[in-house]
Protein backbone atom coordinates (compact mmCIF):
# COMPACT_ATOMS: atom_id res chain seq x y z
CA UNK A 1 0.00 0.00 0.00
CA UNK A 2 1.27 3.52 -0.96
CA UNK A 3 1.42 6.28 1.30
CA UNK A 4 -1.38 8.35 -0.16
CA UNK A 5 -3.33 5.50 -0.02
CA UNK A 6 -2.36 4.86 3.42
CA UNK A 7 -3.10 8.66 4.13
CA UNK A 8 -6.69 8.41 2.62
CA UNK A 9 -7.82 5.60 3.90
CA UNK A 10 -6.41 7.37 7.80
CA UNK A 11 -8.66 10.59 6.33
CA UNK A 12 -11.91 8.91 6.15
CA UNK A 13 -11.63 7.00 9.38
CA UNK A 14 -11.06 10.23 11.15
CA UNK A 15 -13.61 11.95 9.41
CA UNK A 16 -16.01 8.65 9.96
CA UNK A 17 -15.09 8.39 13.83
CA UNK A 18 -15.17 12.24 13.67
CA UNK A 19 -19.25 11.80 12.38
CA UNK A 20 -20.27 8.46 14.46
CA UNK A 21 -19.06 10.71 17.71
CA UNK A 22 -21.04 13.64 16.35
CA UNK A 23 -24.04 11.40 15.85
CA UNK A 24 -24.03 9.53 19.04
CA UNK A 25 -23.56 12.95 20.56
CA UNK A 26 -26.64 14.77 19.22
CA UNK A 27 -28.64 11.36 19.73
CA UNK A 28 -27.74 11.57 23.33
CA UNK A 29 -28.51 14.57 23.79
CA UNK A 30 -32.51 14.40 22.11
CA UNK A 31 -32.93 11.64 24.56
CA UNK A 32 -31.53 13.31 27.73
CA UNK A 33 -33.45 16.62 26.66
CA UNK A 34 -36.84 14.75 25.89
CA UNK A 35 -36.82 11.13 27.95
CA UNK A 36 -35.01 12.43 30.80
CA UNK A 37 -35.75 16.54 31.04
CA UNK A 38 -32.06 16.72 31.74
CA UNK A 39 -29.93 17.93 28.81
CA UNK A 40 -26.43 18.36 28.73
CA UNK A 41 -24.99 21.53 28.64
CA UNK A 42 -21.76 20.57 26.56
CA UNK A 43 -23.48 18.07 23.85
CA UNK A 44 -24.25 21.14 21.00
CA UNK A 45 -21.35 23.02 21.56
CA UNK A 46 -18.96 19.65 21.44
CA UNK A 47 -21.41 18.69 18.07
CA UNK A 48 -20.84 21.96 16.60
CA UNK A 49 -17.09 21.47 16.96
CA UNK A 50 -17.26 17.90 15.77
CA UNK A 51 -19.40 19.14 12.63
CA UNK A 52 -16.64 22.10 11.64
CA UNK A 53 -14.06 19.50 11.45
CA UNK A 54 -15.62 17.02 9.44
CA UNK A 55 -16.82 19.19 7.04
CA UNK A 56 -13.35 20.74 7.06
CA UNK A 57 -11.44 17.29 6.59
CA UNK A 58 -14.51 15.94 4.32
CA UNK A 59 -13.23 19.04 1.68
CA UNK A 60 -10.21 17.08 1.04
CA UNK A 61 -11.73 14.25 -0.03
CA UNK A 62 -14.44 16.10 -2.05
CA UNK A 63 -11.77 17.65 -3.80
CA UNK A 64 -9.40 13.92 -4.21
CA UNK A 65 -12.77 12.46 -5.29
CA UNK A 66 -14.08 15.25 -7.66
CA UNK A 67 -17.32 15.52 -6.27
CA UNK A 68 -17.50 19.15 -5.64
CA UNK A 69 -20.36 20.80 -7.41
CA UNK A 70 -19.35 22.10 -10.15
CA UNK A 71 -20.73 23.52 -13.48
CA UNK A 72 -18.74 21.87 -16.72
CA UNK A 73 -21.36 22.55 -19.38
CA UNK A 74 -18.72 25.13 -21.30
CA UNK A 75 -15.38 22.73 -20.00
CA UNK A 76 -16.54 19.61 -22.02
CA UNK A 77 -17.02 21.32 -25.22
CA UNK A 78 -13.90 21.77 -25.04
CA UNK A 79 -10.99 19.94 -26.98
CA UNK A 80 -9.26 17.44 -24.40
CA UNK A 81 -5.80 19.62 -23.93
CA UNK A 82 -8.29 23.10 -23.41
CA UNK A 83 -9.77 20.68 -20.52
CA UNK A 84 -6.62 19.62 -18.65
CA UNK A 85 -5.77 23.77 -18.76
CA UNK A 86 -9.54 24.68 -17.65
CA UNK A 87 -8.59 22.00 -14.34
CA UNK A 88 -4.97 23.07 -13.85
CA UNK A 89 -6.16 26.89 -13.65
CA UNK A 90 -9.39 25.86 -11.40
CA UNK A 91 -7.00 23.92 -9.22
CA UNK A 92 -4.46 27.08 -8.98
CA UNK A 93 -6.96 29.03 -8.05
CA UNK A 94 -8.40 26.75 -5.54
CA UNK A 95 -4.58 26.25 -4.11
CA UNK A 96 -4.14 30.18 -3.89
CA UNK A 97 -7.39 30.41 -1.81
CA UNK A 98 -6.69 27.39 0.52
CA UNK A 99 -3.02 29.23 0.94
CA UNK A 100 -4.78 32.40 2.56
CA UNK A 101 -7.33 30.22 4.25
CA UNK A 102 -4.59 28.40 6.19
CA UNK A 103 -2.60 31.15 6.97
CA UNK A 104 -5.22 33.12 8.15
CA UNK A 105 -7.19 29.95 10.17
CA UNK A 106 -4.08 29.28 11.31
CA UNK A 107 -3.59 33.35 12.76
CA UNK A 108 -7.33 33.44 13.93
CA UNK A 109 -6.75 30.02 15.54
CA UNK A 110 -3.46 30.94 17.81
CA UNK A 111 -5.95 34.30 18.87
CA UNK A 112 -7.97 32.00 20.29
CA UNK A 113 -5.99 29.83 21.98
CA UNK A 114 -6.53 31.36 25.45
CA UNK A 115 -10.29 31.64 24.59
CA UNK A 116 -12.01 29.15 27.06
CA UNK A 117 -15.47 27.97 24.95
CA UNK A 118 -18.72 28.85 26.73
CA UNK A 119 -20.09 25.33 27.41
CA UNK A 120 -17.16 23.01 27.63
CA UNK A 121 -14.58 25.50 28.99
CA UNK A 122 -11.71 24.21 26.24
CA UNK A 123 -9.51 26.35 23.94
CA UNK A 124 -11.54 27.72 21.24
CA UNK A 125 -8.65 27.43 19.54
CA UNK A 126 -8.68 23.77 19.06
CA UNK A 127 -12.30 24.53 17.21
CA UNK A 128 -10.74 26.98 14.99
CA UNK A 129 -7.72 24.99 13.96
CA UNK A 130 -9.74 22.86 12.21
CA UNK A 131 -9.66 25.78 9.11
CA UNK A 132 -5.70 25.71 8.99
CA UNK A 133 -5.56 22.21 9.11
CA UNK A 134 -8.96 21.13 6.41
CA UNK A 135 -7.50 24.13 4.13
CA UNK A 136 -4.07 22.07 4.04
CA UNK A 137 -5.93 19.13 3.16
CA UNK A 138 -7.66 20.43 0.37
CA UNK A 139 -4.37 21.88 -0.48
CA UNK A 140 -2.87 18.94 -0.90
CA UNK A 141 -5.34 17.54 -2.79
CA UNK A 142 -5.57 20.31 -5.28
CA UNK A 143 -1.48 20.18 -5.97
CA UNK A 144 -2.35 16.06 -6.31
CA UNK A 145 -5.06 17.26 -8.77
CA UNK A 146 -2.66 19.15 -10.45
CA UNK A 147 0.24 16.79 -11.00
CA UNK A 148 -2.30 14.18 -12.08
CA UNK A 149 -3.32 16.23 -15.11
CA UNK A 150 0.08 17.93 -15.87
CA UNK A 151 1.91 14.12 -15.59
CA UNK A 152 -0.97 13.11 -18.05
CA UNK A 153 0.08 16.13 -20.48
CA UNK A 154 -3.55 16.83 -21.34
CA UNK A 155 -2.54 20.57 -20.92
CA UNK A 156 -0.73 20.46 -24.23
CA UNK A 157 -0.20 17.59 -26.96
CA UNK A 158 -4.23 15.93 -26.36
CA UNK A 159 -3.62 14.29 -23.46
CA UNK A 160 -3.95 10.10 -23.19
Amino acid sequence: MNLKKIAQNSLEYTIAGLFTVFVVITFAQVIARYVFNAPFTWSEELARYLFVWTVMLAGGLGIQRGVHIGVDLLTEKLPARFQGAIVVINHLLMVVFLLFLSIKGFSMAMINLATPSPAMQVSLGWAYFSIPIGALVMLIFSLGKIYEVVGRKSIVGGGK
